[in-house]
C-alpha cells in the first residue's frame, strides 16, 4: 500500500510517500513544491502546487494522511484519578464537557488513556464536526481527498517516539521528561513528553518567517532573496550573525526571544505543576534549520537542545540521504499512521465523515484462517473483484474517471511481473484483461484449495460477488467482508434494483439466507456462504 503523508505549509507543500508491505516500511521518495511567499489567492497556488506534487508520483497514492487545522481542533488534558482504563473510558467525557465551548454529540472526539502514576491521564482532541466538513471542502477544492485527518503536530510526535534516540538502538529511549518543538515557517508546536506519554501540547504563533521579513525590510530584498539570505548568511553562532549588521543582528535577537520566552514559559508551567525537570529539547521542523539555532536555545533556555531528524536513526535508501531536511518531520510522521504502529492514531474523518471509497478501494477482511497463511494474495483478491467490477461499468458516474485511473495503478501494483507494454494493453482491452484476471483466479483457486480443502476456493467467491452486479446498478461499496460463513457489504445505491444483485447471488448457489437492507439510499446486503 502506497502512502503518502503530507503537509500543506504556508509556503509550501512537503510530502513523504511510503510503502508499507509485509510488517515493513519502506521510504520511497521525499517531495516539496514551493509557492510564493506572498499568496495573493491561496487557491489556485496550492492547486498547482498539489498538482505538481501528484505528477512527480511514480503512481497515485492508496492513502493520503494529512492535518485539521490547529484553530479547528480544541485539545485537552484530563487528569483521572483512577486507574481502571474501562472506567476512565466511561467518565472521561462527563469531565471533557466542561472544558470545551461545543456540544460533543457534534463533534469528533478522539483521545488516548495513559497512566501517570496517580491514576490516568487522558489527551483527548475534539473538532466540531462542521469544521472538520469545512477543511475536508478546501482539501477537495485544491485537488486533495485525505483518507486521513489528525491533529497539526501528531505526526512529529509519533515520529519523534517511534525513532531510537541511541545510535545502534533498535528501540526507542523515553527516558526523562523531553520537549519536543517542532517549529514551522509561520507557527511552532510543542510537546513535553514524559517517556512515551504526551503530557502537554500547544501551539503559538511563532515562526521564522517573521525573521525573513526583517531581512527583507532591512535589506531591501523580496521575499524569496531574505528567505535565501537567511539559511545562507545568518549564523547565530558567529560574530554579528554572520555579517549583517548590528541592526539586523538586534532584530534576529529580539525576534528569537520570542521563541524563547514561549518555550520558557511552557517549561517553567510544566515544572510548577508535576515538579519535574526537563532532560532535553528536541527541535526540528523547516524553522529549526537556522544556523546555531540549537546553542542558541541551550544558552537562552538553560535546556540541553539537540536538533531531531529522523534521517538520523531511521533507515533510508542511500540515494535518499541526500534529503536530508528537518521540514519532513511531520508529514513523515503522518504518513506512518497507517502501520498501526504509531502511539497516536487520532483520526478525526470518520463515521459519516469518513471517506466514501469506489470498488478501487475496498476494504476485503480475510477471517478463513487457512488465508492468514496466504495473505499475499490478498491483493489480487481486490483486483479480481474490482477488475470484473469495473468492467460491468456498475460504478457511479462521479467515479468513472477514479475508477479509470484506480484500475490502472491497481493493476500495475497487483501484477508487477507483467511487462509494461502487456500491462497497457491488457487495460486498454477489457475482454483481455478479463481472461487474464479469469486466469489467475483459477491459478488463485488451485493454491488455495491446496491449502484448506475447501470446496469452493475464496477467489471464486470474490468473483461471483462481482459478477452478481449488472450494469443497470450503479453503486459504491464501501464495506466489504467475506470469509467461510459470512457475507457483508454495505455502500451507497445510485441507481437500480438491489434486489436483482441478491437473486444473483442466489443463482450462484454460493451463498443462502441472503438479505437487503436500503435507507436513504444507504444499502446493507448479508448472508451466509455455502461450501466452505
Amino acid at each position: 500500500m502506497r502512502i503518502l503523508g503530507l503537509d500543506f505549509g504556508t509556503w509550501s507543500i512537503k510530502a513523504v510517500e511510503m510503502e508499507s508491505r509485509w510488517r515493513r516500511i519502506e521510504i520511497l521518495d521525499f517531495h516539496e513544491v514551493k509557492m510564493p511567499l506572498q499568496l495573493q489567492e491561496p487557491v489556485p497556488m496550492y492547486q498547482a502546487a498539489l498538482q505538481q506534487l501528484l505528477s512527480s508520483l511514480p503512481s497515485h497514492p492508496d492513502k493520503i494522511v494529512t492535518s485539521l487545522s490547529s484553530d479547528k481542533t480544541a485539545l485537552r488534558f484530563l487528569r483521572i484519578p483512577i486507574s481502571s482504563r474501562k472506567k476512565v473510558e466511561a467518565m472521561y467525557q462527563f469531565e471533557l464537557e466542561d472544558g470545551i465551548p461545543f456540544k460533543l454529540e457534534d463533534s469528533v472526539v478522539e483521545h488516548r488513556i495513559s497512566p501517570d502514576g496517580k491514576g490516568s491521564l487522558v489527551f483527548a482532541a475534539v473538532a466540531p464536526k462542521r469544521f472538520v466538513k469545512s477543511q475536508l471542502e478546501w482539501y477537495q477544492s485544491v485537488g486533495a481527498d485525505p483518507d486521513w485527518l489528525c491533529f497539526d503536530g501528531m505526526g512529529s510526535i509519533n515520529l519523534f517516539l517511534a525513532t531510537p534516540q541511541e545510535k545502534g538502538s533498535s528501540a526507542p529511549v523515553f527516558g526523562g521528561v523531553n520537549v519536543l518543538c517542532d517549529i514551522g515557517h509561520t507557527k511552532t508546536t510543542l510537546a513535553v513528553l514524559e517517556g512515551g506519554n504526551l503530557s502537554l501540547f500547544r501551539t503559538f504563533g511563532w515562526g521564522s518567517f517573521k525573521i525573513t521579513e526583517l531581512l527583507a525590510e532591512t535589506w531591501s530584498q523580496a521575499l524569496e532573496d531574505a528567505e535565501e539570505t537567511k539559511h545562507k548568511k545568518v549564523d547565530l553562532l558567529a560574530d554579528d550573525f554572520g555579517g549583517v549588521g548590528s541592526e539586523t543582528t538586534e532584530g534576529i535577537t529580539q525576534i528569537l526571544r520570542q521563541l524563547v520566552t514561549d518555550i520558557s514559559h511552557t517549561v517553567a508551567a510544566y515544572r510548577s505543576a508535576t515538579k519535574k525537570e526537563i532532560t532535553n529539547l528536541y527541535i526540528t521542523g523547516g524553522g529549526s534549520e537556522l544556523r546555531g539555532l540549537d546553542s542558541f536555545l541551550t544558552q537562552a533556555t538553560g535546556l540541553n537542545t539537540i536538533r531531531f531528524s529522523p534521517f538520523a536513526q531511521n533507515p533510508v535508501k542511500e540515494e535518499l540521504k541526500q534529503r536530508n531536511a528537518y521540514r519532513y518531520t511531520e508529514s513523515w510522521g503522518r504518513a506512518q499512521v497507517f502501520t498501526r504502529k504509531s502511539p497516536f492514531l487520532f483520526n478525526f474523518r470518520k463515521k459519516e465523515l469518513a471517506k466514501h471509497t469506489s470498488l478501487d478501494d475496498v476494504g476485503n477482511v480475510f477471517k478463513n484462517p487457512h488465508l492468514v497463511k496466504l495473505l499475499q494474495f490478498s491483493a489480487v483478491f481486490a483486483v479480481i473483484l474490482f477488475v470484473h467490477v469495473t468492467l460491468a461499468t456498475i460504478l457511479a458516474s462521479q467515479q468513472q474517471k477514479v475508477a479509470a485511473d484506480g484500475l490502472s495503478k491497481v493493476f500495475q501494483d497487483t501484477f508487477r511481473s507483467v511487462p509494461q507494454k502487456v500491462r497497457e494493453g491488457l487495460i486498454n482491452k477489457p475482454e483481455d484483461l478479463r481472461k487474464f484476471v479469469d486466469q489467475k483466479v483459477k491459478e488463485l483457486d488451485q493454491k488455495i484449495e491446496l491449502a484448506s480443502k475447501s470446496h469452493v476456493a475464496m477467489g471464486t467467491l470474490f468473483k461471483k460477488v462481482s459478477a452478481a452486479f449488472p450494469s443497470t446498478i450503479k453503486v459504491d461499496v464501501r464495506v466489504l467482508e467475506l470469509d467461510d460463513k459470512r457475507l457483508l457489504m454495505k455502500g451507497t445505491l445510485y441507481q437500480g434494483d438491489l434486489n436483482q444483485v441478491i437473486e444473483a447471488l442466489k443463482a450462484s448457489q454460493y451463498f443462502t439466507d441472503l438479505s437487503q437492507k436500503d435507507e436513504a439510499g444507504k444499502f446493507e446486503i448479508t448472508g451466509r456462504v455455502v461450501g466452505r
